[in-house]
C-alpha cells in the first residue's frame, strides 16, 4: 500500500463552510469506499489553534499558517471579505512551500 497523500486545508478567518465540508468528505469518502488511507488531511489557520468559518463554526487546525507542513497540496479556503484582511503571514508561507517543495498549491471558494 502507498502512502496516504496529504492534503492541507489553509483556513483563511470567515471561510466558508459549505465548501470546506465539499472538500473534506470526498477525501473520508474515498477512504471509506477504497477500505484504505487513500488521503489525510489536516488544517491550519493563522494562529494554529482555531479557524472561525462565515456561520460561526469554529475549527480546531493543527497548523499555524507560518509552520505549514510538508504534504501533496495545500488548498487556502476563504470566503466573503477576505480582501479586508493582512495574508502576509500565509502569503509568505504558501511562497517558501511553492519555492522549496514540490507541493501543489490550490485556492477554494474566493481562496485564490
Amino acid at each position: 500500500m502507498t502512502r496516504p497523500r496529504h492534503i492541507v486545508l489553509a483556513l483563511v478567518e470567515d471561510f466558508t463552510h459549505i465548501a470546506f465540508a465539499c472538500a473534506v468528505d470526498p477525501l473520508r469518502i474515498a477512504n471509506l469506499i477504497s477500505a484504505q488511507s487513500l488521503y489525510r488531511w489536516s488544517y491550519a489557520s493563522l494562529d494554529g489553534k482555531y479557524a472561525r468559518s462565515s456561520d460561526g463554526t469554529q475549527i480546531a487546525v493543527h497548523h499555524g499558517f507560518d509552520a505549514l507542513p510538508d504534504s501533496d497540496r495545500i488548498f487556502v479556503l476563504s470566503g466573503i471579505g477576505m480582501q479586508t484582511q493582512d495574508h502576509s503571514v500565509l502569503l509568505t508561507s504558501l511562497r517558501r512551500q511553492d519555492r522549496l517543495t514540490r507541493t501543489r498549491i490550490g485556492a477554494l471558494c474566493s481562496g485564490s
